[in-house]
């Protein structure tokens, strides 16, 4: 009997590389940008590329539920899955301001969840030639290749956490927390979106902090992170959730963390 997790993973990573193929061949070309409403750049690849992604799951798997950043408000399938218990999420290109000057960090996130948990994580960084997947209890892959978070770790002086810009953390009310963990860390790397949870997974960056995310930002990443063996929750050790500070780190910069980020109030 066909596992329907297992199906919809290697689903899900051949439609991200068929996703992938057609990004790297129109990126360089006119993409038609405009701006949404909250100001965030939007190109006809980022819609052409949710539009494939959608025709190809109601093909594939007709009942099945789509939440998607450039879905519509009268789409059936975007707000709200069919019997509250399962649907696809999906952000087309993740870092689109990335992919519009050329940059090779932005990625394809494919999620597929049901009850609340995220059963399957895909993240493809095309400009990388990088596929992270993972489904839950089966350990996180990088182009088919186990991975695993850095848990080596001694001196929490030493670590290294990307983080969104500090206006992003002001416009929050959380200015303190962008300054305050500044000092504490060596390094941010800066890259963020799919790419810096992939260097998360793999062991390249001890910990991304984000801030205000929506669902279709962290769904993918939620599950790889934690195949991987690090932690991925909000500042109270739970579920990450849109629209609030979140912590996807390896185990010891978590424990390091958290308690630290207590301390300024920001839980």
């Amino acid at each position: 009997m066909v596992n329907p997790i297992e199906e919809r993973y290697h689903f899900g990573i051949k439609i991200a590389k068929s996703l992938s193929q057609y990004q790297l061949g129109v990126q360089h070309t006119n993409l038609n940008l405009e701006r949404k409403q909250d100001g965030t750049p939007v190109t006809e690849v980022d819609k052409a590329s949710e539009e494939m992604f959608r025709k190809a799951v109601t093909a594939a798997f007709p009942e099945d539920a789509i939440l998607g950043e450039e879905g519509s408000d009268d789409d059936l399938n975007h707000k709200t899955p069919h019997n509250d218990s399962a649907r696809w999420v999906i952000d087309p290109i993740d870092g689109t301001r990335k992919f519009m000057r050329g940059l090779p960090f932005w990625g394809i996130c494919i999620a597929y969840e049901v009850n609340g948990e995220v059963e399957l994580g895909i993240m493809a960084i095309p400009g990388a030639g990088l596929t992270y997947s993972a489904m839950r209890g089966q350990g996180a892959f990088c182009n088919g290749k186990p991975i695993n978070c850095d848990t080596s770790m001694s001196h929490p002086e030493t670590t290294i956490l990307t983080m969104p810009p500090r206006p992003c953390f002001v416009d929050g009310g959380w200015g303190q927390v962008f300054d305050e963990t500044q000092r504490w860390i060596e390094h941010d790397p800066g890259f963020l979106d799919a790419y810096s949870y992939g260097m998360v997974a793999d062991g390249r960056v001890h910990g991304l902090l984000s801030c205000g995310d929506k669902w279709w930002d962290i769904a993918a990443a939620v599950c790889i992170c934690r195949e991987s063996g690090a932690s991925f929750t909000n500042l109270r050790g739970e579920k990450p959730s849109e629209g609030e500070l979140n912590l996807a780190a390896s185990p010891r910069t978590a424990d390091w963390l958290l308690p630290r980020l207590e301390k300024l109030g920001c839980t």
